[in-house]
């Protein structure tokens, strides 16, 4: 069954892979999922492939393009550097492609890699990756510290001495508080999970009876 797979990737140029392009896209729609009302033989084969791939089995895994003269593979849609696909890897130089079939031979025979950008890439520059903006800032260093020392203070105390003394009673304090809540809130939520039987009230019998 994979062997069409394989003769779809390996074979492109031939006249079957050609019309299963024509008909299926360039694709062959390998990876997408197959409505029931769009069957063929074809389409069978890529499906029993997707439900392969939902098992752990994805034999696309163990292809990989070896390049040659690079006349036959697209510099920025297959896979054949770095195991995936570089407008993948690179998706905002990706966008600023004019010509995103460009073949690899094409594409490393150009003056400069830039040269059929529709506009030059910003210069190399440092990001901060705790903030979506990408700029550094001091309150996301402060969470990641709080993050790390906060709940080293919660148990047992254990790192008080990483704070100045005259903090050290009220911090205790407030742990030992927060202890005693916590044990509290445990006892109630045992009692409303197993509530113990009220005792039955007796009639009182009364004299003369």
């Amino acid at each position: 069954m994979f062997k069409w797979v394989w003769r779809f990737y390996s074979q492109n140029s031939s006249l079957w892979a050609r019309v299963m392009k024509a008909i299926h896209g360039d694709d062959g729609r390998i990876g997408k999922d197959i409505k029931a009302c769009n069957q063929s033989c074809w389409l069978n084969i890529v499906n029993e492939i997707n439900v392969l791939k939902n098992q752990g089995i994805n034999f696309l895994d163990f292809m990989r393009l070896k390049l040659g003269n690079g006349n036959n593979i697209s510099f920025w849609n297959d896979n054949w550097i770095r195991g995936n696909t570089l407008k993948n890897l690179y998706p905002r130089i990706y966008a600023l492609e004019n010509s995103k079939q460009v073949t690899v031979c094409a594409k490393l025979a150009d003056i400069a890699l830039d040269a059929s950008f529709r506009r030059k890439p910003r210069g190399d520059r440092w990001i901060w990756s705790l903030e979506g903006s990408a700029d550094f800032s001091v309150a996301s260093t402060r969470k990641v510290i709080d993050d790390k020392r906060l709940p080293v203070v919660n148990s047992k105390l254990v790192g008080l001495n990483m704070f100045p003394s005259r903090y050290r009673t009220d911090i205790s304090k407030l742990t030992r508080k927060q202890s005693s809540t916590d044990t509290r809130i445990r006892r109630v939520q045992k009692e409303a999970k197993d509530p113990k039987p009220k005792p039955e009230k007796s009639n009182p019998v009364k004299h003369g009876q």
